[in-house]
């Protein structure tokens, strides 16, 4: 894979253009505003400045969205053994008085986009990115899990019981949207 600086010639946004075996393009946008470009090999580079030039609004709006986010610190390999064991404590806190359905496992990780994550198994994952969230938010997602081991959808039945844990959870989900993941972990992509 070789990759090069360029800049579209109508709408002028600067992107690095990486060419791959693949079929279609794709572009990604991360915060700090850069956009990357994924090609076929065979693409020509007016096609894909057009088709950078066609998707400029959605990348705009893209960039104003992730600069208006609170960008969480990047969390460094000796720091990660201390998150793992605060978040699990946390977790047994809140589920200390929990008589309902407990995970198999919960696990934490430190994925690009999700905040956690339940498994048919009945695991759970969190992400070690929650360290840095308020508490509220913490608890938030902590349930949303739990109650994915009832319903593993998000149906009306799982939202009625994620709410007797978390009045009005879906304003938690709002909330959470305006944390970001650190750039070396997480970007917005679309396909063309």
């Amino acid at each position: 894979m070789n990759s090069i600086e360029r800049v579209s010639p109508i709408s002028e946004i600067p992107y690095v253009l990486i060419r791959a075996k693949k079929k279609t393009i794709s572009i990604h946008v991360k915060p700090g505003q850069s956009v990357t470009v994924r090609a076929p090999n065979n693409a020509s580079t007016r096609y894909i400045d057009a088709c950078v030039d066609e998707r400029a609004p959605w990348i705009s709006e893209q960039q104003k969205r992730l600069s208006q986010k609170l960008m969480l610190p990047i969390i460094s390999d000796k720091d990660k053994p201390l998150i793992k064991k605060e978040i699990l404590s946390k977790a047994q806190y809140y589920l200390r008085d929990y008589t309902g359905k407990l995970p198999q496992k919960i696990y934490v990780r430190y994925g690009s986009s999700r905040w956690g994550s339940c498994s048919g198994l009945g695991n759970i994952s969190l992400n070690g990115y929650l360290y840095f969230l308020p508490d509220s938010l913490f608890e938030y997602v902590l349930w949303h899990e739990v109650t994915h081991l009832y319903h593993l959808n998000h149906s009306p039945l799982f939202w009625r019981a994620l709410s007797e844990k978390v009045p009005h959870p879906k304003s938690f989900r709002k909330i959470l949207a305006t944390y970001s993941i650190p750039e070396n972990n997480r970007t917005d992509s679309i396909e063309a």
